[in-house]
């Protein structure tokens, strides 16, 4: 059984058009194309309290949306909480 699941069109119009109204709308850094595509999915991007210390899993973590150029695979992460918290957060 799969747990894959795919974002809805209207969804990633959401995600689509918070990135455009934040001005992320701009060509790749890497080979300056602009075409791009969206993750299904979020990724959470662990925060540490100390360098020195033992890493910590399951504490802290920004959520992260992924735009990726569809030219060269360079990938992009959008912090959730600051491009739209209301209208994004339920996820679906």
């Amino acid at each position: 059984m799969s747990t894959e699941t795919k974002w809805s069109p209207e969804f990633k119009g959401r995600i689509l058009a918070a990135l455009t109204r934040a001005g992320a709308v701009t060509a790749c850094p890497r080979c300056a194309k602009r075409d791009f595509g969206l993750a299904d999915g979020f990724a959470n991007w662990g925060i540490q309290p100390s360098i020195t210390l033992p890493m910590v899993f399951g504490g802290a973590s920004i959520p992260v949306v992924l735009v990726f150029c569809t030219n060269c695979g360079f990938v992009a992460p959008h912090a959730l909480g600051i491009l739209s918290p209301d209208d994004l957060r339920a996820g679906t």
